[in-house]
């Protein structure tokens, strides 16, 4: 199987704008069971430092102590606790964030 996976993420700018970005430099594993939904699972580690906003100033502020405190959290990470088949090929995947050193369930 080839897989083209990215990480984006968009978010309010101002209130009144989108702004979009990726992280570059990742890795992870899955594992998908048709028969059994439930049992598959996702793992991905983030390396935050690897934000690319398409602005280099704005990336660097990103990376900064004010946000992602890179040089602190180098890593952020996702694992999935819960996958669910919404049918029409769309999955729910609900697992624990690991960001900034604070952890939350998304």
């Amino acid at each position: 199987f080839n897989y083209l996976l990215i990480i984006n993420f968009k978010v309010k700018h101002l209130g009144y704008s989108w702004l979009t970005g990726r992280f570059n430099v990742f890795d992870g594993t899955f594992s998908y069971d048709n028969a059994n939904i439930a049992a598959s699972k996702v793992s991905v580690n983030i390396d935050t430092s690897s934000i690319d906003t398409n602005h280099a100033e704005r990336n660097k502020h990103l990376r900064g102590d004010k946000y992602l405190s890179v040089n602190d959290f180098a890593n952020a990470s996702f694992v999935s606790a819960k996958v669910e088949d919404l049918g029409n090929n769309k999955l729910k995947i609900t697992g624990l964030l690991s960001l900034h050193g604070i952890e939350k369930e998304i």
